[in-house]
């Protein structure tokens, strides 16, 4: 079952609006897109032949968080001491293939989007890409949608990055 236009426009608008904020350094404004049950997750992925399955390891990741530790992180991130993004990053969330389905709750939709992630960092000749897949599910509260759950799929089994300082 598909969902309606108007769903598939206030999602895609919610994304586009999610990765505009996080370009701009707005993680503290970000963090009001989220639900107060929210779970983060970007597990550690490895290489394995196909018959050994997706190469997602199920017990550890590289962020596992709920909204208490993704406070901490965004508090971190936007103080004095957040020394690996001062200077800040320049950075791009490039959002595409988005398909969205419904749940079985009716406030609930699930959304599957790619993302090219572009990070210039200080006066590099080159830049850090990051590609990958997010599962996430959103909820309408209040007139207005939440990120309830984020699973991120790297592409990447080795992260060339200096940090992962930045939300994904």
């Amino acid at each position: 079952m598909d969902v309606d236009d108007r769903t598939y426009r206030e999602v895609t608008e919610f994304l586009y609006r999610e990765a505009e904020l996080l370009d701009q350094g707005r993680a503290r404004e970000w963090m009001n897109l989220l639900t107060e049950d929210i779970r983060y997750k970007i597990p550690v992925r490895i290489s394995k032949e196909k018959v050994s399955g997706p190469g997602i390891l199920e017990d550890s990741f590289y962020i596992d968080d709920d909204r208490r530790a993704l406070d901490i992180r965004v508090r971190k991130l936007l103080s004095e001491y957040s020394w690996s993004e001062d200077p800040p990053s320049r950075a791009k969330h490039l959002v595409t293939n988005i398909l969205i389905e419904p749940t079985k709750k009716s406030n609930e939709v699930k959304v599957r989007s790619y993302v090219l992630f572009v990070r210039y960092r200080l006066d590099k000749l080159y830049s850090e890409q990051l590609s990958y897949a997010r599962n996430d599910v959103l909820r309408r509260a209040d007139g207005s949608w939440k990120l309830a759950d984020r699973l991120v799929l790297l592409d990447h089994s080795v992260l060339m990055s200096e940090n992962i300082t930045i939300l994904y």
